[in-house]
């Protein structure tokens, strides 16, 4: 990455962090899909049945204690000491 372009995309960050946060959510979303798109030909049946078992996996995972769930507040406490843990990195 060049300097320009690491400028370019510091502006655009500054940008979408201004952004109320269904817009930042909206646009985090699209990003993420256009680093991996879905194939061309997904059969929205099966992707509805495939997350019908991941959801009946997860409950399962719950039931047994194999996983603790946690609450919303925590679960984004944990998701943003990991971008900042990240971003001291840089």
């Amino acid at each position: 990455m060049t300097a320009e372009t690491a400028t370019q995309a510091d502006r655009l960050r500054d940008q979408a962090l201004d952004l109320p946060a269904e817009e930042r959510a909206t646009l985090a979303y699209d990003l993420l899909a256009s680093l991996d798109p879905p194939p061309a030909e997904e059969d929205p049946d099966a992707v509805m049945a495939d997350w019908g078992k991941e959801i009946r996996r997860r409950i399962a995972d719950v039931r047994a204690g194999r996983v603790v769930p946690i609450s919303k507040e925590e679960c984004i406490e944990g998701m943003r000491a990991a971008v900042a843990a990240v971003q001291c990195e840089k």
